[in-house]
């Protein structure tokens, strides 16, 4: 999933002098980057808010991070925020979750520790000696016909805590507003720093 940032600057060079033309896609260029880089900071800083994060996955040198791609000199200079995310765009829109391996998807309940919703949680809390299995299979069926994986509070059979259900499928509400706050941010800071980036390239002559 990726959002691009670009800008009419077509337009605003039309008002400017033939000596001022000259190091606008310089300057427009870093504006775009540097707008991208805002942006980027922006849906960073607002994960951890949205999500039930247990590892930090955002971060750019993450394969799943939030990543730019910085603008270039040219006609249509463009920078990018984006991220490899497989499960962004669900995230972004909604939708429905299937299961990316196997047959089944683990949802976990409240009650579920933070190192249980990390990968490889759920394999931990099914390998304690409190988790129920039957014939070691930890999936079992409800009387209501619920599929779960659940554990024992105490040593007696009964109570149970369910931690998990065991489902096909699941909706995914959209919640991440990835494109909102790019939008937002790119509005507010592009025109600061486009500005800035032109005082800079007129003082330097770039």
């Amino acid at each position: 999933m990726k959002i691009s940032v670009t800008s009419n600057i077509k337009e605003f060079k039309k008002d400017l002098k033939w000596h001022e033309r000259k190091p606008m896609p310089f300057a427009t260029a870093l504006a775009l980057t540097r707008t991208a880089q805002a942006v980027q900071k922006a849906i960073i800083l607002r994960i951890p808010r949205i999500f039930n994060v247990t590892k930090k996955w955002w971060l750019k040198q993450q394969p799943t991070g939030i990543k730019i791609k910085p603008a270039k000199k040219g006609i249509s200079p463009t920078s990018e925020v984006y991220t490899k995310a497989h499960w962004g765009l669900r995230q972004e829109e909604g939708g429905i979750k299937t299961p990316h391996t196997g047959a089944h998807i683990l949802v976990p309940t409240k009650i579920v520790p933070k190192y249980g919703r990390k990968a490889g949680g759920a394999a931990k809390i099914i390998a304690g000696k409190k988790a129920i299995k039957h014939s070691g299979n930890p999936i079992i069926t409800l009387r209501s016909g619920k599929k779960v994986i659940a554990r024992r509070k105490g040593k007696k059979r009964n109570p149970i805590e369910i931690m998990y259900h065991v489902v096909p499928k699941a909706v995914i509400n959209a919640r991440w507003g990835f494109k909102m706050t790019a939008k937002a941010q790119a509005l507010r800071h592009f025109p600061r720093e486009l500005k800035k980036a032109f005082d800079y390239a007129m003082k330097h002559r770039r």
